[in-house]
């Protein structure tokens, strides 16, 4: 029978090979080759909901009231950032958000991050 370390070390091999056959079989849009992901020099950064419908990279003071019409299904809450220079997203996307509703102890929110050519 094979030491558990041996076992990790084959599911590890694994992993690493599917990751690799991911990497090579998803269509670039860009003719970028990563060696690695995540990407090593990745600059994460926070941004969090501001006034005026923007993402700030700093937190508001105070806490911020947002409503929109529920009954309507083109109605939204929307955010918007621009980068003050030309950037790239790769990877996953990741969202936290925290919120509350005074009158209603469970209901579902969705994210939806999009790019917004101008």
């Amino acid at each position: 029978m094979p030491s558990p370390l041996t076992v990790l070390n084959a599911i590890s091999n694994i992993l690493a090979q599917l990751i690799d056959q991911r990497k090579n079989t998803v269509p670039s849009i860009d003719d970028i080759v990563l060696e690695d992901f995540p990407v090593p020099n990745t600059n994460y950064r926070q941004s969090f909901l501001g006034d005026n419908k923007q993402l700030s990279t700093h937190p508001l003071p105070q806490s911020l009231l947002i409503s929109y019409d529920l009954e309507d299904r083109h109605s939204i809450a929307e955010f918007d950032y621009t980068f003050e220079k030309p950037a790239r997203l790769i990877g996953l996307t990741k969202a936290v958000l925290y919120m509350s509703c005074e009158d209603r102890d469970d209901f579902i929110a969705f994210v939806i991050q999009a790019s917004i050519k101008r």
